[in-house]
């Protein structure tokens, strides 16, 4: 990060070291525009950032040989120390939005276009509904919304102090336009496909036939084929019967998983699910929740509300956003009293600011048949406890089936259509299957089998060991000292070598979409 100064920025010594010795590992790498453009998200800036984005950037280059062009805001007197460390990278050209933003033709029609939809009395079906010049923008507005307003879990009704995120829809689609217009993008890397600034660059990409490239050590996704509405952890069909047939798959996930619940998975959702908790059974678990144990148990996994909703196609949501499913699941499970429902809040609600509220709706909405689960109890014990789980798209419903625990899932989950989960059609479906849910069967054998294969895929198969990120570092120090990342940038830069850098070469397999090559061969 940039500190200091009298006008808020001035370059460590971390970073000028850092962009010293970073120079020498580049310059052999020289694209052409008569090839086409890599348009990279500039947006974000942030020291893990850079070192992600730029040389999985670099690799796209060295494979394809277009050239790549930075898509920055450069509002802050920070952005001039950012461009230099993308130019460490031998990256050297850079748009500004800032540039486009002062458009009067852009800013005029965005502000009429966004005052007619307030004019027209517009509701909260009408903005999810939102399209723009063939790019649909109200999922990702309605996601902005509830991100950025503090206690906001769902939208009831369309508020003036929204139109800020209408208004910026609108001037973005026009701006990434008139991009994709003068600029032949081949190729676009962004760090998330979603919200606003990221969503809208996507939809636009898709639509003029660029190849949108996700490469982080946590996720490898190229869209080459995809519908870009899917959800950035789904997998092609085909990769997931290639490693079906692979036996050291099912040994890969069972000791990832022996791992990940020993608290040995060095993320935080893991940390804080399994980490120094305690593992109870069902005996132990109803007589601390006061339930009868004669009764089956079905674990409701709330999701994080303000953590976009709409990751996944609208159409295939049965309700508007997490909460409102939360809210009708509570109204629906407190008149079954034939079931123990014990509701399990989202290890990272703290992140955003929703601790509490899980508890407050079941207070305010549920009776005595639905309990909260205690903060002490391990995950791992949902395994050998749960009858049944739901959840909207949750990665518990993938989680659990390798364990025999079906799940109902009312979205598009990145694991569903795969044969293992429960999906209604309807909400009135829906219903019927939680009146009826003492009759689900657990997973078969080959349904346990695919669970595993997608899971080794998510948790395993599409991450990446990469040299700048050491498996062992502090997760939680580094997430949130930004100088203290610089540092550790240096010291890795001492002993880095491209050609060993499993990171930069994977994404050659990426775009060759041969992703899994080594699990395969």
């Amino acid at each position: 990060m940039i500190y200091g100064g009298f006008f808020g920025n001035r370059v460590t010594p971390d970073i000028r070291k850092f962009i010293n010795l970073n120079r020498k590992y580049w310059a052999d790498i020289k694209g052409s525009q008569k090839k086409g453009y890599i348009l990279v998200d500039g947006l974000k800036s942030s020291a893990a950032y850079l070192v992600v984005a730029s040389r999985a950037v670099k690799s796209i280059e060295e494979n394809t040989g277009c050239l790549p062009i930075v898509l920055a805001n450069a509002f802050s007197f920070s952005w001039g120390f950012w461009k230099k460390v993308y130019e460490s990278y031998n990256i050297n050209n850079f748009l500004y939005l800032k540039n486009y933003y002062w458009r009067a033709v852009f800013v005029f029609r965005a502000l009429i276009l966004s005052l007619d939809f307030y004019m027209k009395k517009r509701n909260v079906s009408d903005l999810l509904k939102l399209e723009f010049e063939g790019v649909y923008v109200g999922d990702l507005i309605y996601d902005n919304i509830l991100r950025f307003n503090k206690g906001l879990y769902t939208i009831e009704k369309i508020k003036w102090n929204y139109f800020g995120y209408i208004f910026s829809a609108f001037l973005r689609v026009m701006i990434c336009k008139e991009i994709f217009n003068k600029y032949n993008i081949k190729y676009v890397y962004v760090c998330l496909p979603v919200f606003i600034k990221g969503g809208i660059l996507v939809r636009i990409a898709d639509q003029k036939g660029a190849i949108v490239v996700l490469a982080s050590r946590k996720l490898m996704k190229s869209y080459e084929g995809l519908d870009i509405m899917e959800g950035k952890y789904r997998p092609r069909k085909l990769d997931v019967e290639a490693l079906r047939q692979k036996d050291q798959l099912y040994k890969d996930i069972d000791a990832y998983f022996n791992k990940r619940f020993s608290g040995e998975v060095n993320e935080i959702d893991v940390l804080k699910s399994y980490k120094g908790k305690i593992e109870y059974n069902k005996d132990v678990l109803c007589e601390r929740l006061g339930l009868d144990k004669s009764k089956p148990i079905v674990f409701i996994m709330p999701h994080a509300f303000s953590d976009g909703p709409h990751h996944t196609p609208i159409e295939k949501l049965l309700f508007r956003d997490f909460y409102v499913w939360l809210v009708e699941t509570i109204k629906c499970v407190s008149e079954i009293t034939n079931i123990n429902w014990i509701m399990k809040p989202h290890p990272m609600s703290f992140k955003y600011n929703e601790e509490g509220e899980v508890k407050r709706l079941v207070d305010l909405y549920g009776k005595n048949n639905i309990k909260i689960c205690p903060d002490d109890l391990n995950t791992k014990s949902i395994k050998d406890i749960a009858d049944v789980i739901l959840t909207v798209q949750g990665k518990s419903g993938l989680e659990f089936g390798c364990f025999g625990i079906p799940a109902i899932v009312t979205s598009q989950a990145s694991y569903s259509g795969f044969g293992f989960t429960i999906e209604p059609r309807t909400v009135e479906e829906y219903f019927n299957l939680l009146k009826n849910i003492s009759a689900i069967p657990k997973l078969n054998e080959d349904q346990i089998k695919t669970a595993k294969v997608l899971s080794a895929i998510m948790f395993l198969y599409s991450r990446t060991n990469d040299p700048m990120f050491p498996p062992e570092e502090d997760i939680l120090y580094f997430r949130y000292n930004e100088k203290a990342r610089w540092k550790q940038n240096c010291l890795l830069m001492e002993k880095y070598y491209r050609t060993r850098d499993e990171f930069y070469l994977r994404v050659k397999d990426l775009l060759d979409l041969n992703l899994y090559k080594k699990y395969l061969n």
